[in-house]
């Protein structure tokens, strides 16, 4: 009976502490369901989500870089409106150094006339002297003029040479600020990196990329300015890779575009013909592409940019290298147009593009970014 009542006692409390147990299992699941549910956690993972489809800064300020350094050494790169604003500087200054020379020219002849005045007063008064006395005042007058001649001819020559030498002066080295720049784009390079990794970049277009840099450094610190341009442009080239892996109003494919006009013309200038047809068949194909992703509204500056790329082929066929130039500049000026415009296009009036996912390091229109053909 007494070992009965025993077995009773002890399943009654084993079967108490598996219900704890469960009890305790079913509390602990439901807290952490409440947290994973909670809105600051959804909150924070939706702006985390928010970031990674964001253009960081860094990488902005990378393509600004490269365009800087392709711009100081001549080459065909991204219009700015610092630019405009230094020309329309330029005029007004032009505009007053011209004020001031009819200023200064306006007292010389005032002078000039007054001279002449009170010459003629001495020689009235003068009218009974002697004719030897005439002669020789004459003399002096001549002297004198001649003296006051020389003397604003010595004037205007310092005044010449001490204006080449503020105009030489002004003329700074473009390695200077080029090397500024490189070592700027090393820091904002250091520094976008990991987010690059984080958002999707695989270790391909890191390394490449990196390398990309280093050889543009090395040809800079050389002072080879072709080679400068090559190298500037051949590190441009991987960014349209980088820019896929955000969510863009604009596709970054017009960026490959400004990539593959911009060897079209510098492989020109190195007599590299082969590479030039490569790039312009490349240009075609990206152009191609491109034009898939924007809308009506926008037909104007894309009809431009699709008969100045037309135009560019027209010219590197006939192999004539200045015209190559100014083709490929006005191509590109109105790829410049056309991104402006696609960018002030209301939210999703365009195909938006990227939005994350792993890259591939691969240029869309058939050959490696940043490589392409050149």
């Amino acid at each position: 009976m007494l070992m009965r009542k025993s077995a009773k006692l002890k399943i009654l409390n084993s079967a108490f502490c598996l219900c704890l147990v469960v009890a305790f299992f079913i509390t602990g699941c439901n807290k952490s369901g409440q947290g994973q549910n909670s809105p600051e956690i959804q909150k924070q993972s939706a702006e985390e989500n928010i970031d990674l489809q964001k253009v960081p800064d860094e990488l902005e300020d990378i393509e600004e870089s490269i365009e800087e350094i392709i711009s100081e050494l001549g080459g065909p790169a991204k219009s700015k409106k610092e630019d405009e604003k230094e020309g329309g500087e330029k005029s007004g200054q032009s505009k007053k150094e011209t004020e001031s020379k009819k200023e200064t020219d306006q007292q010389e002849e005032t002078e000039s006339e007054k001279n002449q005045s009170d010459s003629d007063d001495i020689e009235k008064g003068k009218s009974e002297e002697s004719s030897e006395q005439k002669e020789e005042d004459k003399k002096k007058q001549d002297e004198k003029s001649k003296s006051d001649e020389n003397k604003n001819q010595e004037v205007q020559d310092k005044g010449g040479a001490e204006k080449k030498e503020d105009e030489k002066a002004g003329q700074k080295d473009p390695w200077q600020k080029i090397s500024s720049t490189i070592d700027k784009l090393h820091y904002d390079w250091s520094s976008y990196t990991p987010k690059a990794v984080k958002s999707g970049a695989n270790s391909s277009l890191i390394d490449s990329f990196g390398k990309a840099l280093n050889n543009l450094t090395t040809s800079a610190k050389e002072k080879n300015t072709q080679n400068t341009l090559l190298s500037a442009n051949h590190l441009y080239g991987y960014l349209p890779d980088f820019y896929m892996l955000y969510k863009e109003q604009n596709s970054p494919e017009i960026k490959r575009v400004r990539y593959f006009i911009r060897n079209s013309a510098l492989s020109a200038v190195t007599g590299d013909w082969e590479k030039c047809d490569l790039n312009v068949k490349s240009l075609k194909s990206s152009w191609s592409l491109y034009k898939n992703t924007i809308n009506n509204e926008v037909q104007e500056p894309a009809s431009k940019l699709d008969f100045s790329i037309y135009e560019l082929e027209k010219v590197v066929n006939e192999r004539n290298v200045q015209l190559i130039d100014i083709k490929s500049r006005v191509a590109l000026s109105n790829v410049d147009a056309l991104e402006e415009a696609v960018k002030n296009q209301p939210k999703g009036s365009t195909n938006q593009t990227g939005g994350g996912g792993e890259s591939s390091g691969e240029g869309k229109s058939g050959g490696k970014s940043g490589g392409g053909e050149g």
